[in-house]
């Protein structure tokens, strides 16, 4: 009978890390955030009931339930801090050859093993405390629906560093290079030429990066990860341009229409006009959210792809492999029309760490808010071509045109009766590199779906629609944020729609229009 091996007996004993000594005082100060979000909730409620109902609330509380609060607060702190160092000090993870372990657990231990041909993405996160402190948190999304790895927290160096080597390990294994991980030729946090670093230790056989780097020439910490890189800057948002887009949405709009008409209303009622801002807020909290997300978008082409770096409270760098793209965004909201402001938004294989729906949206988008010129260096960066004799053309109706064209098949004149004003501007392209599909009378959105990664293509139709004879096509790709469902063509073209682009999909499969990582560092010169 064979020895029933663990799976950490893959792994050498000498290759487990551990992360930042800080990170048990790090989530002790969740403690506090979680207090403060408890106390605006009480607040809130509080303040549905009137100045009245606050006036009452401030005379029941006194300075000896204010004192035990805080003092019930600092011990829970304590606890937690202890439980996390606890935690800590069984918590682990090695880059070794057969891909990236993580293990953690006191009493249910848990070990997590993500492989190298499961690897999507590699990302470095920083929330509000590392921001304020230096430090970081490296995320490596799978592919499926498997979840995410975090490896945090760790230095700001650490973080570049780690980054660096998950993805030369990664580039080796698509390769069908050997990877070479472990303790030999090893260059990463906390290890050197197969010995350990001047200045990390190791704790029961694990080495601890809770001081790496303690002898190199850093006198500073590095807190900005681009110090490490040499990647080149194609894109970076200016925060005069995210304000003034962030307050021409909609949503701001209303929200202020809404502030001024409640202010009149609580001037000739007895409505509470701090209730009344209170709701109002959310809408507004809301765009501030966005631009929170937004700020300093950076995006730098890099070895392994498009590098995109963004956020204030929580700072995200995010690599977009061009293997990994499968459709890619250009919208112009209506407000954003007189600026000629255009979003980027690219469709990624993958993904699956986003802790929501929401975040996985906004982990797609590359450019938040650019002119047209940024834009569309932007979609070349990505897309080899557009498969046409007169790209620029076709790029010129996509974003411009209405009706029916050189390129684009549009709805016929029976469809405004579903759709009087936009029914002109809907139109599809089909070509042999990708599936571009127009919509949008004042605002516009254009999609660029790559033919060899269309998933399955649908019609359906309604009954007033099959009386006039028209119908919807959806064309479904492996990740559905874009929204590629197009409305009231005609039934005919729609069945014609779909057997060419049946043809052309199968084509593009076997021939492989979509780009290597080589061919694409070769076309953008990397």
């Amino acid at each position: 009978m064979s020895e029933k091996r663990n799976l950490g007996d893959s792994v050498p004993a000498g290759a487990w890390r551990k992360f930042h000594k800080v990170t048990p005082i790090a989530k002790g100060g969740m403690v506090w955030i979680v207090f403060a979000i408890a106390v605006y909730n009480v607040i809130q409620q509080i303040l549905e009931g009137g100045v009245r109902g606050f006036g009452d609330f401030i005379e029941k509380l006194t300075w000896l339930i204010g004192l035990a609060i805080f003092g019930g607060l600092i011990l829970l702190t304590l606890l937690v801090i202890l439980f996390s160092w606890v935690s800590w000090k069984f918590q682990s993870f090695a880059i070794v050859d057969s891909g990236i372990h993580k293990r953690a657990g006191v009493i249910m231990k848990s070990h997590t093993h993500m492989r190298w041909d499961r690897i999507q993405s590699v990302e470095v996160e920083q929330r509000l405390f590392g921001r304020i402190f230096g430090f970081g948190s490296v995320k490596v999304e799978s592919a499926g629906s498997e979840p995410a790895i975090e490896l945090g927290l760790l230095s700001m160096e650490d973080c570049a560093t780690l980054r660096k080597e998950v993805l030369s390990g990664l580039a080796n294994a698509r390769a069908g290079r050997p990877v070479r991980m472990g303790l030999v030729g090893h260059d990463a946090v906390g290890h050197e030429g197969g010995e350990l670093v001047p200045g990390v230790g190791e704790v029961d056989g694990v080495v601890d990066c809770a001081q790496p780097f303690a002898q190199t020439p850093h006198v500073i910490p590095v807190y900005d990860p681009d110090d490490t890189e040499n990647d080149r800057l194609i894109f970076a948002l200016p925060t005069a341009r995210l304000i003034g887009s962030s307050f021409l949405t909609a949503g701001t709009i209303l929200a202020l229409i809404g502030l001024v008409a409640s202010i009149v209303l609580s001037i000739w009622s007895e409505v509470s006009l701090i209730a009344i801002i209170i709701f109002i807020g959310g809408a507004i909290i809301s765009v501030v959210k966005s631009a929170l997300g937004a700020y300093g978008t950076k995006v730098y082409i890099s070895e392994n792809g498009l590098r995109v770096r963004s956020g204030l409270t929580k700072l995200t760098t995010r690599s977009m492999p061009p293997a990994r793209l499968h459709a890619i965004e250009l919208h112009r909201p209506i407000l954003w029309r007189w600026k000629d402001w255009w979003q980027v938004t690219a469709t990624l294989a993958g993904g699956n760490g986003a802790e929501s729906i929401d975040e996985r949206l906004r982990a797609g988008i590359i450019v938040p808010v650019g002119s047209r010129e940024e834009a569309l260096r932007m979609l070349w960066t990505m897309l080899p071509d557009a498969g046409t004799d007169d790209d620029a053309a076709l790029i010129r109706d996509a974003l411009d045109g209405l009706g029916t064209g050189r390129f684009f098949l549009s709805a016929p004149g029976r469809a405004k009766w579903f759709d009087p004003i936009t029914y002109k501007s809907r139109g599809v392209c089909l070509t042999p590199q990708v599936a571009v599909l127009r919509r949008g009378r004042f605002s516009r959105k254009v999609t660029f779906v790559w033919q060899d990664h269309t998933q399955s293509l649908c019609m359906s139709q309604g009954p007033i629609q099959r009386l006039l004879k028209l119908g919807d096509i959806r064309i479904d790709m492996v990740n559905l944020q874009g929204n590629t469902r197009h409305k009231n063509m005609a039934i005919d073209e729609v069945e014609r729609i779909i057997w060419v682009e049946n043809d052309l999909t199968s084509r593009a499969r076997h021939v492989g229009v979509s780009e290597t990582i080589e061919q694409w560092r070769e076309r953008v010169r990397v």
